[in-house]
């Protein structure tokens, strides 16, 4: 798969660094927990430290009103917190319906290939 002139697929290839140039197609790390998955970004940007990135994580979650919801369940994983999912790959819709369904049965092998972090 070739973008700005080189294959992505390549074992050197920074998947960090091609993921900042690739905004439609924005990963969710579904295997991080709440807090890896909120201070993602950031790390991505050169964010470092923990006490900044606990400040960021915060208000983040402060903003989108989860914060006092969440709080105590920063180190859980992100993907059991939802009731419905939908798996969305390219651009097409490839699976969706009740996450517990989808994480320990899905229907569709890219679906479960997601999951099981063979690519994302």
């Amino acid at each position: 798969m070739l973008f700005e002139n080189g294959n992505i697929l390549e074992k050197d290839v920074d998947v960090n660094e091609l993921r900042k140039k690739i905004m439609a197609q924005t990963p969710i790390p579904l295997p991080m927990s709440i807090y890896e998955n909120v201070a993602y970004g950031p790390k991505v940007h050169g964010v470092q430290g923990k006490a900044v990135l606990d400040g960021t994580v915060e208000r983040c979650m402060r903003a989108a009103g989860l914060w006092d919801e969440l709080k105590n369940r920063l180190s859980e994983l992100a993907s059991r917190l939802a009731d419905y999912l939908m798996f969305i790959y390219f651009g097409n819709l490839i699976e969706h319906g009740p996450a517990e369904h989808a994480f320990n049965n899905p229907r569709d092998p890219r679906t479960k290939a997601y999951i099981d972090g063979l690519f994302g």
